[in-house]
């Protein structure tokens, strides 16, 4: 017995999106926090603080990996500050159309409070540098 058919391919898998170059450039690697720069302008004059300095050892392994799907994993990283707190967890993100800046969301925290949607301006994006 023999079977043949031609026609339409029903394939059921979609097409992977496709990406820009930016965010080609954010899903290569995991990213890991070296500066946390804010700058805000006083008295005439703009103030810039690196708020890294601050950061606790625990907190300076951690790291995101941005997935093309536009999800991504923050990760507590090899040292973790509390057991209590998940090694992992998951989100989303997305560019503004501009691709300038860039959306974060935290499913686990609740929408609408504090720490649920984060965003931020993309003043460079290279291979090792964001």
């Amino acid at each position: 017995m023999a079977v043949t058919g031609c026609g339409e391919n029903n394939d059921p898998t979609p097409a992977a999106p496709t990406l820009s170059v930016n965010a080609k450039v954010l899903t290569t690697p995991k990213w890991r926090v070296s500066a946390i720069v804010g700058a805000t302008a006083f008295a005439g004059q703009t103030i810039t603080v690196n708020g890294y300095t601050s950061r606790s050892n625990c907190q300076r392994d951690n790291f995101l990996k941005y997935n093309s799907d536009l999800t991504g994993v923050y990760d507590e990283g090899a040292t973790k500050c509390s057991t209590s707190t998940p090694q992992s967890k998951k989100g989303n993100w997305s560019f503004n159309s501009a691709e300038t800046k860039i959306t974060i969301v935290d499913p686990s925290v609740p929408a609408g409070t504090t720490g649920n949607t984060i965003t931020a301006d993309i003043l460079k994006l290279t291979a090792t540098s964001m």
